[in-house]
C-alpha cells in the first residue's frame, strides 16, 4: 500500500493496488494425491474465480523458474487462507517438503491456515494431535471444497472490501477533521 505525502493543498492518496491479497485461497499438498486436490481447488475457483485460487498447475508458466521455494513462500504470504493438505507423503515428496518449510515459516506471519488431514497416518514436524484440522477421510473433494469456503467467510479471514470501506471511513473522517480545523 503506497501513501503519498498529504501537504495542504491535496488529501493523502492510497493505492489500494496492492489489495486484496493476490490469492484468497493457496493450497500446499503432496503430489500423489493431486487429482483429489484438483478437484477441489477448481470447485472452490468455480465459485470466487480462478485468479482468487493459487493451485500449482493453474500458474505452470509462472512457476518455471528458480528459486521456487522463495516464489512459493511469497505466494503463500500473499494469500488469505492457506490451505495445507497433509498426508503420508507429504513429508517425503521433494517440493511439499519446501513447500512445508515455507509454510511452516509463514504460520509464524499469518494465522489463516487451514491444515486438512488426508489420512491417519499424518505426521507433520509442528503439527500436533491437539491442532484443529479438518479430516478428509470419508469426504469428498466437493464437501472439502464447501468447508474450505466456509471458512472464507469466517470471521477470521478478512474481507477486503470490508477493509476498503474502513480505510475509505478513516480518510473521509480524517479528511471532515481537517477541513473543519482549516474552517475554525
Amino acid at each position: 500500500m503506497v501513501v503519498e505525502e498529504a501537504d495542504h493543498a491535496k488529501p493523502a492518496i492510497i493505492s489500494l493496488s496492492e489489495w486484496p491479497r493476490r490469492f484468497r485461497v493457496a493450497f500446499s499438498y503432496p503430489g500423489s494425491i493431486r487429482d483429489f486436490v484438483r478437484d477441489i481447488a477448481d470447485s472452490v475457483a468455480s465459485e470466487i474465480g480462478h485468479e482468487n485460487v493459487f493451485f500449482d498447475e493453474f500458474y505452470e508458466a509462472e512457476l518455471a523458474r528458480q528459486n521456487l521455494d522463495l516464489y512459493l513462500a511469497e505466494l503463500f504470504t500473499n494469500s488469505e487462507l492457506v490451505v495445507v493438505i497433509l498426508s503420508s507423503d507429504y513429508d517425503q515428496e521433494r517440493w511439499s517438503a519446501v513447500s512445508w518449510e515455507s509454510t511452516q515459516s509463514i504460520l509464524k506471519r499469518i494465522p489463516h491456515v487451514l491444515p486438512i488431514r488426508f489420512d491417519d497416518k499424518t505426521h507433520m514436524p509442528g503439527v500436533f494431535s491437539i491442532d484443529g484440522h479438518i479430516s478428509a477421510k470419508g469426504r469428498s473433494s466437493k464437501e472439502i471444497a464447501e468447508l474450505i469456503l466456509e471458512r472464507l467467510k469466517a470471521h477470521d479471514v478478512v474481507d477486503p472490501n470490508r477493509v476498503i470501506r474502513e480505510v475509505q471511513r478513516t480518510i473521509d473522517m480524517r479528511l471532515s477533521q481537517t477541513k473543519q480545523r482549516e474552517g475554525s
